[in-house]
């Protein structure tokens, strides 16, 4: 940022959901009606006709099915390889 910004502007950074866990971010934004079907995680992505859809095996993909599983809520995310 010191290198973006002139010495005279100051800019302030906060990180609402440091500190948070992955299912209380996905609990915080179901309450406010967070488009999850927009969102992306996974580190692969696979190519089905026009459209990335996540892998469902990879690290992120894991962390992002119990995380909606921990908060009880609807995971609408497309997984190429559904889990067992």
């Amino acid at each position: 940022a010191p290198y973006a910004l002139k010495p005279y502007k100051q800019v302030t950074f906060s990180d609402r959901y440091g500190g948070f866990v992955k299912h209380e971010i996905v609990r915080d934004g179901a309450a406010i009606g967070m488009p999850f079907e927009l969102t992306w995680s996974c580190y692969e992505g696979v190519r089905e006709g026009n459209t990335l859809v996540h892998c469902g095996t990879c690290g992120p993909c894991s962390m992002r099915r119990s995380a909606f599983k921990m908060a009880h809520v609807y995971d609408p995310t497309r997984y190429v390889k559904e889990s067992k």
